[in-house]
């Protein structure tokens, strides 16, 4: 590492990198050479320093390494993709990490939402652009994410819909005047609550008639066909219960098919398809019935809050939707479950007095006299007139 000035009267100040790599830079004051060769040894010695070509690349070039990492399902990586061209890439893409700063990441967060972005997406958007940056500090482009401090926009809470039972059986109805399945497709997601696409990947071998359930292994996420079946979400494979009045119309269903067959097809037999089956069937269902707005994934929170109206536990209703945790049950359903705690309390006083009667007669005998004689509560030791003096003083007297 050196400075020299130059015959145009500038410094000239070098150091080598880890590699042994010269590094130059020309400055018009000495001491502004010697600086950036001390700041550039010290992070070099701490094992701090940046290669400032690598430091150069752009949002795109580590994007790259980025989506090539990911290990998802085709549903994940094609909405992972759509969000970096269309959301992340006009913006960040042909930027040079090193130039990105925490103000500029806040406004671009703030002018997604003014440009009509909705919270979820702005989420999601921000969250790629976190995890491009994290992958640039990983492979050493770096030295920390600007990104990682940014707040995500709070979504909007939604207002989570349930249809009772004459409801639902309403809309099964309706939806099985197009074709007899779709009464039944209605039923099960209604009384089980099947994801669409777990729904849809259903074939006549997952279903037990006999024990009353069905085997949810596959998913069919929407976008895609049967070659692209998939694991169910969080690939946690489940066995639902079903009511006796859903297997009756399952069965119907089953009858002369191969059990390799798909039990839910579109009426030519094809695959369903989510578009066709709102558009031809369910949402002038729900027009027809006044229960506007209802999607088919109303139908999954439906099904959560009549077990829970039956009883279920929070960890059936976990185990009945397949969420990974019972934390995740509780974060979406917890205002279903039973809160009231006043009769909680009232049933553990009776319990306690049962409890109580059992055992107060001998111990009463010996509280009432002691090894002693008769005691008194600390309570009638006190005047009425005067306030209980807990000081040492009063405690000795008492005592003597």
């Amino acid at each position: 590492m050196s400075v020299n000035r130059r015959p145009d009267g500038r410094w000239r100040a070098r150091y080598r990198d880890v590699s042994g790599r010269e590094h130059a830079k020309h400055f018009k004051r000495k001491v502004d050479a010697e600086r950036w060769v001390t700041a550039n040894k010290s992070q070099r010695d701490r094992g701090d320093w940046i290669d400032p070509e690598l430091a150069r690349s752009t949002v795109a070039l580590v994007a790259v390494t980025w989506f090539t990492g990911k290990q998802l399902k085709p549903s994940s990586l094609r909405s992972y993709d759509s969000l970096w061209r269309t959301v992340v890439k006009p913006r960040w893409g042909t930027i040079p990490i090193n130039t990105i700063t925490y103000g500029q990441v806040v406004s671009w967060v703030n002018q997604l939402g003014e440009e009509g972005l909705s919270a979820s997406r702005t989420s999601q958007a921000l969250l790629v652009l976190k995890q491009i940056l994290d992958v640039a500090v990983l492979d050493g482009r770096i030295s920390r994410n600007v990104a990682k401090q940014v707040h995500a926009p709070r979504p909007q809470p939604t207002k989570q819909r349930y249809l009772t039972h004459s409801q639902l059986q309403a809309l099964a109805d309706e939806c099985g005047t197009v074709h007899h399945r779709y009464r039944t497709l209605i039923l099960l997601l209604g009384y089980t609550g099947l994801r669409w696409g777990e729904a849809r990947a259903l074939r006549i071998r997952h279903v037990d008639l006999q024990r009353r359930h069905v085997a949810v292994v596959d998913n069919i996420p929407v976008g895609y066909d049967e070659r692209d079946t998939v694991g169910p979400k969080s690939n946690r494979s489940r066995v639902v219960p079903i009511p006796h009045i859903v297997a009756e119309e399952i069965s119907c269903l089953t009858q002369n098919r191969s059990s390799d067959d798909l039990l839910f097809t579109s009426p030519g037999g094809s695959l369903l398809n989510n578009s066709n089956f709102r558009r031809d069937v369910f949402d002038p269902a729900v027009e027809d019935l006044h229960l506007s707005p209802l999607t088919p994934h109303d139908l999954r929170h439906t099904a959560a809050s009549l077990a829970i109206s039956a009883g279920a536990s929070v960890a059936g209703v976990q185990t009945m939707l397949g969420h990974a945790t019972a934390a995740i049950t509780l974060s979406v359903y917890t205002h279903l479950f039973p809160a009231d705690l006043r009769s909680v309390a009232d049933k553990l006083d009776a319990e306690a007095r049962k409890a109580q009667a059992r055992t107060s007669a001998p111990v009463a005998s010996q509280s009432a006299a002691g090894p002693h004689g008769p005691r008194r509560c600390r309570d009638t030791l006190r005047s009425p007139d005067r306030p209980f003096d807990d000081s040492r003083a009063a405690m000795a007297r008492r005592r003597r």
